[in-house]
């Protein structure tokens, strides 16, 4: 078993003494976090770089977690209902850092199965397996929170390791080095279980801000009840099957037919339902979240609709309700709210001034060029074209360069031109990117519709609202049970329970409040609206 590592090249004057980088990591100044974070980053860069005895990395690396541990909490540390300018620099740095511990465990990996153990077994490569276990969970947990594709290389990995606690019979690891979301004792085929339930629970559709409340609770619950991934079906009847080399985007009756059964391990969620309802009841009963793996911030409410909601996905999984068919068309798809409101408002930006009278207040500001916009180029939001993978009635698969534009995150809204429409006048669908996955070679994307008649408009608060300006916005409605309600889909931040807004199609104004929020992805709102008399 080898796991891919950036190639090493001696660089001269690191000191790699254990004595001298405990005392440096010891003496750096932890309050100021991303600073900290960002020497951890390079000192370990370094350390790849030397050809180092197994052992002595490994104990290396213990020192770093210390500091990682202390550092976790306050980057991952979701950002107020304001806009954080330094949340994304957090997440970004966590995620390195991350990622930098990971590559030196599975340097460990890899040079302690060369090495020759006559005596003894080698304790430091069975703790390095499931320390890299671990920090792969940890890893693509931080990506989910920054709405990042999700690389298959980490899951490949983790089935590999997977493979080998299988085949060694590596039981779980004493860790005496603290660690987030270890509880002292690791488990490799428990935290495989960790990362697939947590890919499970649709993560990037996650109330905002209960990412790491999730985790911290299956964490806890699927170590205590001793869930892990087995190679054989357990005797239940919710037993899945989830392929363990490759994303577990959903589950699985059993294997497809002519699947490796190598490939394919069973996951129970029974013990895992079990905790849920003992969670919930527990809540009722006035037990702290922070008792149940959950963090100090969450209330209890919240909590207990975040554990209802992993009932639900756990005993109900989603299924596709419409079929998919390959294809091999292209499709045009245009990035973001404004642009959308460009492709479906006939070729014209948004512009404030084009909802406004002309004595209205917002209209005359000192030093305002009351002359006509400046034209916004098509460039601007430029439509870029990509190959179906396949698609549906309720949306479709893409393929994307694996570099370079458009740069898309998951939870994005994007206008997508409809299969077979004329190229030169397409026809747009509103759509949200679901799933994205980094292939050696490409990305792939899928992407739900979430709108089909949409009329571009502009919104404000009421103007009880101080310092509101207008913003862009689209108007559609959909049919549920019979009833028909109206939408709005705008940037994040504009949907308050029973907020009073200002509705602008072209100068006509009516005012609406806020009945529902139907999505919130981080990046886009989606809410159902009454209108007021």
């Amino acid at each position: 078993m080898l796991l891919p590592v950036p190639p090493q090249s001696p660089l001269p004057g690191v000191d790699t003494r254990t004595g001298t980088v405990r005392k440096w990591i010891d003496q750096l100044a932890y309050t100021n976090t991303l600073d900290t974070s960002h020497q951890l980053i390079g000192r370990l860069r370094d350390l790849h770089h030397q050809p180092l005895d197994a052992a002595h990395r490994h104990e290396l690396l213990l020192s770093f977690l210390e500091a990682f541990q202390r550092l976790h909490e306050p980057l991952r540390r979701s950002p107020p209902a304001t806009e954080d300018p330094l949340a994304a620099s957090r997440l970004h740095t966590l995620d390195r850092l991350t990622e930098e511990l990971l590559i030196g465990f599975k340097y460990v990996i890899n040079d302690a199965q060369q090495e020759r153990h006559l005596l003894r077994k080698p304790r430091h490569l069975y703790q390095a397996v499931t320390l890299a276990m671990h920090l792969i969970a940890l890893l693509l947990a931080t990506r989910y929170q920054s709405y990042l594709p999700t690389d298959t290389q980490l899951w490949r990995e983790a089935g590999t390791l997977l493979r080998y606690c299988r085949e060694h019979a590596l039981g779980p690891q004493t860790i005496t080095t603290p660690l987030p979301f270890a509880q002292g004792r690791l488990d490799g085929p428990g935290s495989y279980a960790l990362m697939a339930f947590m890919r499970l629970s649709d993560p990037f559709r996650l109330p905002h801000g209960t990412l790491w409340d999730c985790f911290g609770f299956l964490s806890t619950r699927i170590r205590h009840s001793g869930l892990r991934a087995e190679p054989r079906a357990p005797d239940s009847p919710q037993a899945r099957a989830v392929c363990i080399d490759c994303e577990p985007a959903e589950w699985h009756q059993e294997p497809p037919a002519d699947a490796d059964p190598a490939r394919w391990y069973w996951l129970d969620p029974a013990p895992l339902l079990e905790a849920i309802d003992t969670g919930i009841q527990a809540l009722d009963q006035g037990t702290p979240p922070a008792q149940l793996g959950l963090s100090e911030a969450i209330g209890r409410q919240d909590a207990r609709q975040l554990l209802q909601r992993l009932q639900s996905l756990y005993t109900n999984p989603p299924q596709r309700k419409l079929a998919r068919f390959d294809s091999d068309q292209t499709v045009q798809l245009a990035v973001g709210l404004e642009a959308c409101f460009y492709l479906h408002n006939r070729g014209v930006a948004f512009d404030p001034r084009d909802y406004l009278e002309p004595d209205d207040e917002e209209a005359i500001e000192i030093g305002l060029d009351q002359g006509p916009a400046q034209a916004t180029t098509a460039a601007s939001y430029q439509a870029y074209r990509c190959s179906l993978l396949n698609r549906g009635a309720g949306g479709l698969a893409v393929q994307l360069p694996l570099e370079g534009p458009p740069r898309i995150r998951v939870g994005e809204i994007l206008a997508v031109s409809l299969a077979g429409s004329d190229a030169d006048d397409p026809q747009w669908l509103i759509a949200t990117v679901r799933w994205l996955v980094r292939q050696p070679h490409h990305r792939e994307m899928g992407l739900q519709y979430i709108a089909r008649e949409v009329s571009p408009c502009a919104l404000r608060p009421g103007r009880d609202s101080q310092g509101a300006s207008l913003q862009p916005a689209l108007e559609t409605s959909i049919t549920h049970n019979d009833a028909r309600y109206n939408l709005l889909i705008t940037a994040k931040g504009m949907f308050r329970p029973q907020r009073t807004l200002e509705l602008l199609r072209g100068t006509q104004l009516e005012a609406v409040q806020c009945t529902q929020l139907v999505e919130f992805t981080g990046l886009y709102e989606r809410f159902c609206y009454n209108p007021l008399a």
